[in-house]
């Protein structure tokens, strides 16, 4: 069965959404900022969203800058 290009990129298309406020989301750490054991993503909560799409995000330890 051969597929086209076309139906393919279809497939393929993602489209995510922008996060509101109360959203559950992972953000993740650099390689070099954890150990071989650390998990890889942080998981925090979304505060507020201003007029140019910057997040405050909470985790568990406080608000993230």
């Amino acid at each position: 069965m051969i597929l086209s290009c076309r139906k393919l990129r279809e497939w393929s298309r993602v489209d995510i959404k922008a996060g509101e406020v109360g959203d559950n989301v992972a953000i993740p750490k650099p390689m070099v900022d954890r150990g071989r054991g650390d998990p890889r993503n942080i998981i925090g909560v979304i505060l507020d969203c201003d007029e140019h799409n910057m997040y405050t995000i909470a985790v568990k330890s406080g608000i993230i800058s």
